[in-house]
């Protein structure tokens, strides 16, 4: 709770400083988060995949050591919601082109002594998590904390802080992220806080908003512009189109000028 609170707090002191207007002028950060109660953090890099996993307690971290034996308990306790959590789980795969389905596979005697999380790429074989992109490796802690906390009868009090969710994903994976985080916002009512520099992220998220499946004040940009020692923040935002407005002119320059360059506007 001390992170959220610093967070609104650093925000809000921003804000006013820069326009002396109170807080109450700011809604989109107060609908961001009322009365959070759980603030769960994934870092930037999880944690490496491993041929085989020992079941440990499961101790959650930002870095997602606890995933594996996560579903792996799922898995053998409760075949019933396991089964629906994976087919969740898949449908992010498949859209995602990451994988086309997952399994738990406990070593040759039958025991969950040691095991394995397989996956399967598109229609072929069952593979070990080793062995295929490590796109799916880095993407799989960030969808399964979502889904065990959204999709679980969850109050909508918890704050997902995500610091780049798209690393080592490609772009068709990186913007069916944005569907998948907000599906999981309307379902739960959670909120999210995403530190990315991913367009693709972005990109459909502004789709999502001018499609009608979130609203322009479900979303609030706000861009962290360099200046000398500090940095300058803007809140971008929406209309019900998807439109950006309130940009600083230094958002984008740099995609603008290589377009310019490659059709020799400019050199």
């Amino acid at each position: 709770n001390r992170i959220i609170i610093y967070l609104m707090q650093l925000i809000k002191k921003y804000f006013n400083r820069r326009t002396n207007e109170t807080t109450s002028d700011f809604p989109r950060f107060k609908l961001m988060m009322p009365n959070i109660r759980e603030a769960i953090a994934m870092a930037p890099i999880r944690s490496k995949p491993k041929r085989s996993y020992d079941p440990i307690r499961e101790l959650p971290n930002s870095e997602g050591d606890h995933i594996p034996m996560l579903i792996m308990r799922l898995s053998k306790t409760n075949q019933k919601y396991w089964n629906e959590f994976r087919r969740s789980l898949v449908k992010f795969g498949k859209a995602s082109d990451l994988f086309s389905d997952i399994r738990v596979v406990g070593d040759e005697s039958g025991s969950i002594s040691s095991f394995e999380v397989q996956v399967k790429v598109r229609s072929g074989m069952f593979i070990n998590i080793m062995d295929v992109g490590y796109g799916v490796s880095q993407s799989l802690p960030v969808i399964i904390n979502i889904l065990y906390h959204c999709f679980n009868g969850s109050s909508g009090n918890s704050l997902f802080l995500l610091q780049q969710p798209e690393v080592h994903m490609h772009p068709r994976g990186q913007a069916e992220l944005s569907d998948f985080i907000c599906n999981a916002f309307k379902v739960s009512g959670n909120r999210f806080l995403i530190e990315t520099h991913s367009d693709f992220i972005v990109d459909r998220m502004r789709l999502l908003v001018r499609d009608g499946i979130v609203t322009e004040s479900d979303v609030s940009i706000i861009y962290f512009e360099p200046n000398g020692s500090s940095v300058k923040l803007y809140n971008i935002e929406l209309d019900e189109d998807g439109n950006l407005s309130n940009c600083p002119s230094s958002y984008r320059r740099f995609f603008s000028k290589e377009i310019n360059r490659l059709v020799g506007i400019e050199d």
